[in-house]
């Protein structure tokens, strides 16, 4: 059974998928065989992550729930059929995937879903305006909201 990866994804590192480590004291950062000491400062190193490429084929007997998670395409029939989705449907698990991989609050899926924001600018928590942004219904949203806004002066 085949699934296609959608999009880039962390993994347990392996021979194929090395990975990278990450030193908590300094922040130095590296690929490549594991380290328990970090060459730059010697303190202990971070846990180390693989990643898999976008379109790396996974051949599994549990690909379909990748699948049924939206973050894999079947890339077989026998992988097709066990996730029992149509078009439609894997459409609707790969946005619901999208925003939570963005960090989209529920409160905020339609928003999201509208184009009206694509994220939160990370100052202070604000959208980042969408592609169907629009001033006046933004005031609108905060006027009729149940929580309470303020705004600096």
């Amino acid at each position: 059974m085949k699934a296609r990866l959608l999009r880039e994804e962390d993994c347990r590192p392996s021979a194929e998928y090395p990975g990278v480590w990450r030193c908590r004291a300094c922040n130095a950062s590296g690929s490549g065989p594991k380290l328990s000491r970090c060459p730059k400062c010697t303190s202990v190193v971070g846990q180390r992550t693989g990643t898999m490429p976008a379109g790396t084929v996974i051949d599994n007997p549990d690909a379909w729930k990748l699948v049924l998670m939206g973050v894999a395409v079947p890339e077989d029939e026998e992988c097709k059929e066990r996730a029992g989705l149509n078009a439609a449907e894997l459409a609707v698990r790969q946005a619901a995937q999208e925003r939570v991989r963005l960090g989209i609050a529920p409160g905020d899926y339609q928003a999201f879903d509208d184009g009206l924001m694509v994220g939160y600018n990370p100052d202070d928590g604000s959208w980042k305006p969408g592609p169907n942004y629009d001033e006046a219904a933004w005031q609108e949203r905060k006027q009729n909201s149940p929580i309470i806004i303020v705004e600096d002066e």
